[in-house]
Order: C-alpha cells, then sequence, then structure tokens
C-alpha cells in the first residue's frame, strides 16, 4: 500500500506492550486520512510487543511497520533505527507512553506542507504558554527558549536528512541523543527557519522511568548540554541548566528519598551541584539524604510540610523529631478526607448548575478580586509562574502566567521588550511568584478558604485533567 511521503512516525519501545497499543489506538483515527506510515523499533522485549504489532497491522493499520533487535541496544540507538527505518520529508519521534490530542494530526500537517521548515516544536498538554505560536530565525534563541521541547521525545518534528551519524555519534548512549541532534543540526544550517506552535499536541499516559535514575539522567543531560556547539555560548548553557535545575527543590529531593532514589552517598556527589545550580541549601539536601524513607514516603501533602518545616530547621539548627512527623501523618490523613470533601461540594454546584462554581485561571481570579469566592481549590501540580513587569519611565505595569520553566530567560526577554504604553522604555520584572502562591494571597486578602488538592486522589487528577487545576465555589 502506498503511503505518505511529507511525514513518519517512528517509535522506539520496551517491554511496554499495553502502552504502546494505547498509543497505536489514539495515532490511528488521526494519521489514517493522511496514509502516514508508522515504524516501531522493538528494543528485544520480552513481553508480547511484536505478536501485538502483527495483529494489530494485519487488523487495523497496514502501514504499520515494525522490527525487533536482536538484542537490547539502549534507548538512543533504538531510537535511531526506528528513524532509519523513514524515508519521508519529516520525522515525528514518538515515544510509546504518548497520545496524540484531538485534531494534531490536521494542525500538524497543514503546518509542514505549507512551510519548509528545519524544525517544528509542539506542546505537552501539561505545558502553558503565554504565546500560541512563534516562528524563531535563530538557533541561540531556540535553544534558550525551547530547550525543554527539544528534550521531550514526541514534541518535534525534524527533517529526515537532520539525522546525520555525525551528529549522533558523540551522544548515542547518553539518553539524549534526541535533544542533542536538535542542537546540533540547528547549529550546522547558515539560516534556521523554527516554528513553535503552542497549541497543546500531546499528552502522556504511564509512569516514566527517569526518576528511578534521576541523578544520572541529571549527569548525562547536563554533559550534553556542555557538549553543545559554540554557537550555544557558556552563558546560555549555564542559564538552561540552572533553569533545569528546579527539580532539586526541597520538594523534590524529598520525593526522591522517598522513592529510595536519593541518599547520603549522591548528597556527596551532587553537593557542588545543588551549590551551583540550585537554591536548596547544603544542610537542607544533607538532611533530606538522611531523612527515613517511611517518614517521606506517604503523602505529597506530608512532604511539602517536611519541606517547609526543613526550612524552619535550617534557620533554627534544631534535629527532626519523628514523634512530630508522625503527628503530621496523622493531619494528613485527615486533609485527605476534607480535599475529598471539598471537591465533591463543588462537583455537586456543578451538577445543580446554579452558578455558584467556576474553573479556569482566569474566571477564578477574577471571582476572587470581585470578593465572589467562597472556597478556592488548587491543584497540588500547578507549577506556572506569575510574572509582574514595569516600566521604571512611566510605571506602566502587567502581569503574565508563564510556565516555569522559562524562568531562567525572563530578564532577557523583558529586556528586549518595550512598554506598549510609552513606547519608551523596556519593561524589567518586579516580581516573580508560583501561580499557587499568588491565588492563595488573592484568596486571603477576600478570606476565601483555600484548599490545595492532591493529584495521587482520584479527584485530585479530576480536578487537574479536566478544570485546569483550578476550581472555586461561590458564596451564594
Amino acid at each position: 500500500m502506498d503511503h505518505d511521503r511529507l511525514i513518519s512516525i517512528c517509535i522506539p519501545t520496551y517491554n511496554n506492550v499495553d502502552i504502546l497499543r494505547g498509543c497505536l489506538n489514539s495515532l490511528v483515527p488521526q494519521i489514517q486520512p493522511y496514509q502516514i506510515p508508522v515504524y516501531v523499533s522493538d528494543n528485544a522485549s520480552k513481553d508480547d510487543t511484536m505478536e501485538m504489532l502483527s495483529s494489530f497491522k494485519n487488523e487495523r493499520y497496514p502501514l504499520l511497520y515494525f522490527k525487533s533487535n536482536d538484542e537490547n541496544l539502549g534507548f538512543d540507538q533504538n531510537l535511531v533505527n526506528a528513524v532509519k527505518m523513514s524515508s519521508s520529508k519529516y520525522v515525528w519521534p514518538i515515544g510509546d507512553r504518548r497520545r496524540l490530542l484531538p485534531n494534531s494530526m490536521r494542525r500538524v500537517y497543514n503546518i509542514l506542507s505549507e512551510n519548509d521548515l528545519d524544525l517544528l516544536l509542539l506542546s505537552l498538554d501539561t505545558q502553558v504558554r503565554s504565546i500560541k505560536n512563534k516562528r524563531y530565525k535563530s538557533a541561540e534563541e531556540v535553544f534558550l527558549d525551547l530547550w525543554t521541547n527539544a528534550g521531550t521525545l514526541g514534541i518535534f518534528i525534524l527533517p529526515t536528512r537532520a539525522w546525520k551519524p555525525e551528529f549522533l555519534k558523540n551522544y548515542v548512549g547518553t539518553g539524549w541523543v534526541h535533544y542533542a541532534l536538535v542542537f546540533e543540526f540547528l547549529a550546522s544550517l547558515k539560516r534556521v527557519d523554527v516554528m513553535f506552535t503552542g497549541w497543546p499536541s500531546i499528552s502522556s499516559r504511564g509512569k516514566s522511568q527517569w526518576s528511578l535514575d534521576f541523578f544520572q539522567v541529571w549527569t548525562n543531560w547536563k554533559n550534553v548540554t556542555k557538549a553543545l556547539p559554540d554557537v550555544y555560548s557558556y552563558h546560555d548553557k549555564e542559564s538552561v541548566i540552572r533553569a533545569w535545575s528546579i527539580h532539586f527543590s526541597a520538594a523534590g529531593l524529598i520525593f526522591l528519598r522517598a522513592e529510595g532514589v536519593y541518599n547520603s552517598t549522591l548528597y556527596y556527589a551532587y553537593r557542588e551541584d545543588f551549590s551551583k545550580y540550585t537554591n536548596v541549601s547544603l544542610v537542607e539536601a544533607r538532611m533530606i539524604s538522611q531523612l527515613p524513607v517511611l517518614f517521606a514516603k506517604p503523602y505529597p501533602i506530608l512532604q511539602r510540610a517536611l519541606s517547609k518545616g526543613l526550612r524552619t530547621l535550617v534557620r533554627f539548627k534544631y534535629p527532626l523529631n519523628p514523634f512530630s512527623t508522625r503527628a503530621l501523618l496523622r493531619q494528613t490523613q485527615k486533609q485527605c478526607v476534607e480535599e475529598r470533601e471539598a471537591f465533591h461540594l463543588f462537583l455537586s454546584e456543578v451538577e445543580q448548575n446554579r452558578g455558584l462554581e467556576t474553573y479556569g485561571e482566569e474566571k477564578v481570579r477574577t471571582a476572587l478580586e470581585e470578593g465572589a469566592v467562597k472556597t478556592i481549590l488548587l491543584s497540588e501540580s500547578l507549577e506556572s509562574l506569575r510574572i509582574t513587569d514595569k516600566c521604571s519611565f512611566c510605571g506602566y505595569e502587567r502581569q503574565l502566567t508563564l510556565e516555569s520553566q522559562v524562568q531562567a530567560k525572563l530578564r532577557q526577554n523583558s529586556l528586549r521588550t518595550h512598554c506598549p504604553k510609552c513606547k519608551t522604555a523596556f519593561l524589567g520584572v518586579t516580581e516573580i511568584q508560583s501561580l499557587a502562591e499568588n491565588f492563595i494571597e488573592l484568596a486571603e486578602r477576600s478570606s476565601a478558604e483555600v484548599r490545595i488538592i492532591s493529584v495521587k486522589t482520584e479527584e485530585g487528577q479530576t480536578l487537574k485533567n479536566s478544570y485546569k487545576g483550578v476550581a472555586a465555589i461561590l458564596r451564594s
């Protein structure tokens, strides 16, 4: 059967038969009208991956092609092998955990049909952008703005000609060959034409295994970033590394400790990185590395409490009391019940349709500013930042919500942004808050009750996925 020559989808997989089946099920309804081929490289899986692929090809999609390696070659080489099967103009490498969101293929196909791009970058459903689309003519700007997109399998599309052995050879085995390839290829071009689209195109299913090997993943990524061509300056590389290092927060380390990933040995191995790239004090990092896993494990709320408590402990140099931690755990269990009750009250208002509920950042913000909110529900997954810019000449001020990954670029962006009011001076960042902190501050001003909802519960997942992580019950 003849197939489309514009784009093909390439999927590396290993021992993930059910997740892979879900990926293919999400792809087929959207790619079938375009006759887009799908190439799967299996890394010598020990499950029923090959049998499933054979059945799927015969029953669902004849343009599915696959092969299995004789042995596990590692993620990088398996990805390269999947791409080698393609002969189209563009290659879209997608991890088996990815799922296409509605209309994603149509948008992607139209963009690639109408433009001759060196790179197309998409967005995950968890990303929040202040812009929807942007064209880039500079490799350096792509690096500073979109490094995280380039490192996320499934949200970048490259020409097949970019996958050259000379770009790949130094990075195979790092786990970041795709990330390095994007910036090696752009650096090799005299002129670049890159498009970013902020419309969410991809979601994820299943659990990433990276957290189990977090520190090695981090080390490899840092080393790959530093090894990129000199087109990207040392200063820019260090800025990007610091931006990624937001994962080295006290709460993040507590989570890694709870998973058994972080310990005293790793503290000593990485304390230089803690000092250079993060805001975590060495005292905090060391105390977390010695924290009993049992006390770090139970709930995200407890982990946040421990994180806040550790900062207090660091200030007063007071030893951690395990009995206080157990008391925190009992309190946390009570809070979980209260969280569920609050969310079900919100759902009840949605069903009754009395106009006493609202959701989404802008609607809830407006209701808070009007003093109309009785209870605000915030997902613990909120990671965006609320930025305040101000003009030093005329005093014009604006607020924006941006995702946390752009923090390293904020000041540089603001220096290049003219004041829209006086058209003379430049805007400068005067305040950076987390979106959750900003909502809590607004709630305190209007005496609204705040509930932080854990994503570990079914109610928390519903708030996150169906109500954008922010909802409110209004005053009657």
